[in-house]
C-alpha cells in the first residue's frame, strides 16, 4: 500500500487515520491482504455514490435553471478525498497474509481479530 495524496490523513481538520490503522491492523492479524483493504474501498465506494447522486442532481438543477445544492469547494474537496482513497493500490497478491508470530499481535492494540475474512 502506498499513499498517493497526504490529503487521505487530514479530513478538514478531522483526522481519518482510522482507516489506515484498521487495514494495518487487520494485516496484522493475519487477515488477507486485500480483504484488509475493506475499508479503503467501503469509504471510496460511499464517496462514489455521494459524487454520482449529487453530479446528477446538479444537472436537473441546471436543467430547471436552479442553483445545485452542493457548493463548488464542497464538491471539489469530495472529489478530491474519493481520488486520494481510490488511489491506494495493493501490489501483490491480495490472498497474502503477513507472517505474523502469536505474541506479535498484542502489539496491535485491538481485540477485533480476523473480522473481515
Amino acid at each position: 500500500m502506498d499513499l498517493a495524496w497526504t490529503l487521505g490523513f487530514n479530513d478538514q481538520g478531522r483526522a481519518r487515520h482510522a482507516r489506515f490503522h484498521q487495514v494495518i491492523e487487520q494485516l496484522g492479524h493475519q487477515v488477507r491482504a486485500g480483504a484488509a483493504m475493506k475499508p479503503l474501498l467501503d469509504a471510496t465506494n460511499e464517496l462514489g455514490r455521494w459524487l454520482s447522486a449529487t453530479a446528477h442532481q446538479a444537472r436537473v438543477a441546471q436543467s430547471e435553471k436552479r442553483r445545485p445544492q452542493e457548493s463548488p469547494a464542497d464538491w471539489a474537496f469530495r472529489w478530491l478525498k474519493y481520488h486520494d482513497l481510490a488511489s491506494y493500490v495493493l501490489l501483490g497478491d491480495p490472498a497474502v497474509r503477513l507472517p505474523m508470530t502469536v505474541h506479535s499481535s498484542r502489539y496491535l492494540g485491538s481485540q477485533s481479530r480476523r473480522k473481515a475474512r
